[in-house]
């Protein structure tokens, strides 16, 4: 029996390094003298010397991609020599359709410099194919040294994904076919073999992996820790930083507090501000940056975390070295390594709710007020903080609350004094949301801009539609975000094995885990697909499932050293994810968005307010550029009557610079209505593909001066005459 179990651990080894192999097959590298362009425009691709020069106006090229590199992730071009922001910007297309000129879309890129390399970066989405476009006025010609291009893990045409695959299945199959030959020679159905105390060997082996858990968690945490830029999610990161900085500017700690996004009036609040409120207080307490504050205010909430979810796994009646597996699970999981320092109020949701859960089942349990007021105060915490979050953790509580009342079936008064002490734990925290939503409702209101943020107008999206729940790529992406941030595919195999093993009580609580992971999409299923970050709320269930079964199998003589086996091939296979799906993000320290802000922030006052059409409502530019604003979100061009609104209310503000974003359909009249009622001059200061920069017409020339003369001299768009 010991031989089978060894074949078995070989084999999931096996499948673990084929994993680890493949994460780096799925990276494609194309030498410069290998690239080819089946069209080009306005430049020159020479491949014997590996150069691209801009002959034109408009130069750009379709890149002939591979069939191995396709569908496209991820593209890095690395380019020898040097670059200057004021020859232009680079840019790049993706398409889902091989055709390549069939309704291409314009991606973020970014530009890394190293010395002698510029390095042009995108993430792409799943893309067919891949145009980029260089600098419009690049006077020299670059070096295209080369082409890295991450594609799609899953691939069925790669021998080494069809190996790995069978290596996981061959050990899941050894696996249960030893549980079957165990279970012929007991009698009764018992479980194979009898459990036996793991000993000091086992303990050292499992004290050892969580030390290099913790140490690849840290090291994950700490890296570009001083870097000011937001990565991962920029959007949303932006949006809680803006609002912390201007609290913290304003010493505005009031409940309407300001997120200067939508114009005036500047509170716009979606979540409750405790967030924003911990970080203002811990920057102003030390002195330490705003950025770097809401990074160790997420870090300290995640591991605050970590003590609820050590105190839930001792109740469900697992031991410590159990317990350690848990949490160093969750500490090399890629998604909690990345978004535990993000300027985010996700850990915060998650330490109140498990906090929350814990409270209410030792209230209820013991009949204890102290946890009772634990629960209500954490529950209130989550409820404010991401009501999401909250309606996820009620479902166990909900759970736990019938089989308390299945338990006392049989005693009437039992059941009403269990009624009463869940009602009076859940009534604080039901009562503190409504009262925040009702609230923050009343709030957007005043705000002409924001009435598409109420709580009303968000149901679709919060909730979605019947067909979002069985739509085939909806769970493509919840896939994509389990394989390349949570855990990697094999983990799915020793989870089905060990179950076959574990317990009756273990093997219950992993599954219901299990079920509420898989169920709170299903409830959700826009924000789960749009945003990996949401699964920081219930990628701890998946993780708890595994680490509760890979902690029944350490308790067998047979399957010990086959679960700790797991264990090491876990954290290595959670460091390659992490180093493919995070790492790079995480090492940039700039991006097109933060350059903008850079220009904004030179030219403008800091009083001064920016009108923006460019990227949506993206926070980004306000937050880097330390400036309130009024963006003008997309589809808002057909609304004249509350654009016409939004700037009435700017009335006593001085608005420092217009940003008009390309190829919006009501740019020109804004434009007019700038020059008409607000004196700004005609002619950008700043000219991009993508947006144009206008400044009032006095404060042009002191502008070009600060600048340096006119940045740009591309060809303008027609403009109306004042």
């Amino acid at each position: 029996m010991r031989r089978i179990h060894i074949v078995a651990a070989v084999l999931l080894a096996l499948a673990a390094t084929l994993f680890c192999l493949r994460r780096n097959q799925a990276v494609v590298t194309i030498p410069g003298a290998e690239v080819q362009f089946p069209y080009l425009n306005d430049m020159q691709w020479d491949a014997a010397t590996r150069t691209l020069t801009r002959t034109g106006a408009d130069p750009y090229g379709w890149v002939e991609v591979p069939v191995e590199a396709s569908p496209l992730r991820r593209v890095t071009f690395e380019f020898g020599g040097e670059y200057a922001e004021a020859e232009g910007s680079f840019y790049m297309f993706q398409s889902p359709f091989d055709r390549e000129r069939l309704n291409p879309s314009l991606v973020e890129t970014q530009v890394t410099h190293r010395p002698g390399v510029v390095l042009v970066t995108a993430q792409l989405d799943n893309s067919k194919v891949l145009r980029i476009d260089l600098p419009d006025f690049l006077p020299q010609a670059l070096e295209l040294r080369r082409i890295v291009i991450e594609t799609s893990f899953v691939s069925p045409w790669s021998w080494v994904f069809r190996l790995m695959v069978l290596s996981a299945a061959g050990a899941g199959l050894v696996f249960l076919w030893a549980v079957m030959r165990a279970q012929r020679r007991t009698s009764g159905g018992e479980l194979p073999c009898a459990p036996a105390p793991a000993g000091p060997g086992g303990d050292r082996a499992v004290a050892v992996w969580f030390a290099m858990a913790a140490a690849v968690h840290l090291a994950a945490l700490m890296l570009n820790w001083g870097s000011p830029y937001l990565a991962g999610h920029e959007f949303r990161q932006a949006q809680t930083a803006l609002s912390a900085h201007f609290i913290q500017v304003e010493g505005n700690f009031s409940l309407a507090y300001p997120t200067p996004v939508l114009g005036k009036p500047w509170s716009v609040p979606f979540e409750f501000p405790l967030y924003q409120w911990t970080v203002v207080g811990l920057s102003n307490a030390t002195g330490y940056p705003l950025v770097q504050s809401g990074r160790l205010a997420s870090a300290g909430c995640l591991y605050l975390a970590l003590g609820a979810l050590w105190l839930l796994l001792g109740r469900i009646g697992l031991a410590r070295p159990g317990r350690w597996i848990v949490l160093g699970l969750v500490l090399t999981c890629p998604l909690y390594a990345f978004y535990g320092r993000a300027f985010l109020i996700e850990t915060m949701a998650l330490m109140f709710a498990l906090w929350f859960l814990h409270g209410f089942v030792a209230a209820v349990e013991r009949r204890s007020l102290g946890w009772a007021a634990v629960a209500a105060v954490a529950g209130i915490g989550v409820g404010l903080v991401k009501v999401t979050t909250l309606i996820i953790f009620l479902v166990p509580t909900g759970v736990w609350t019938l089989w308390w009342l299945w338990g006392a079936r049989s005693d009437r008064g039992a059941q009403a004094r269990l009624v009463g002490w869940a009602a009076g734990v859940l009534a604080a925290p039901g009562a503190a949301t409504l009262w925040w939503l009702h609230f923050a409702d009343t709030t957007k209101a005043a705000n002409g801009c924001a009435q598409g943020f109420r709580s009303g107008a968000l149901m679709t999206w919060h909730f979605g539609i019947v067909d979002d729940r069985f739509n085939p790529a909806c769970w493509q992406h919840y896939w994509t975000h389990v394989s390349q941030g949570i855990l990697p595919p094999f983990a799915l195999v020793p989870l089905v094995v060990a179950a076959v093993l574990a317990p009756y009580r273990l093997r219950a609580w992993a599954l219901g885990a299990l079920a509420l992971f898989v169920a709170t999409p299903v409830v959700f299923p826009r924000l789960y697909e749009a945003h990996d970050y949401y699964f920081m709320a219930t990628a701890v269930l998946l993780l708890a499932a595994v680490g509760l079964m890979l902690a029944a199998a350490r308790e067998y003589r047979r399957t010990r050293g086959a679960a700790l086996a797991v264990l090491f091939a876990l954290l290595l296979a959670q460091v390659s994810m992490y180093r493919s799906s995070y790492l790079p993000s995480q090492r940039e320290t700039d991006n097109a968005g933060r350059k903008l802000a850079a220009t904004l922030r030179e030219i403008t006052g800091p009083d001064d307010v920016l009108v923006i059409t460019a990227r949506d409502w993206n926070s980004a530019v306000p937050f880097y550029s330390r400036r309130r604003a009024l963006m003008l979100r997309a589809g808002t061009d057909s609304e004249p009557v509350m654009i016409g609104r939004a700037l009435d209310a700017l009335k006593g503000e001085r608005i420092g610079a217009l940003v008009l974003g390309g190829n919006r359909p009501g740019n020109t009249a804004l434009l007019l209505r700038m020059v008409q009622g607000y004196d700004f001059d005609e002619r950008p200061v700043v000219q991009r593909e993508d947006f144009a920069v206008y400044v009032p017409r006095l404060a042009r020339a002191g502008v070009l001066a600060r600048l340096g003369g006119e940045v740009d001299a591309a060809p303008r768009p027609e403009t109306p005459a004042p």
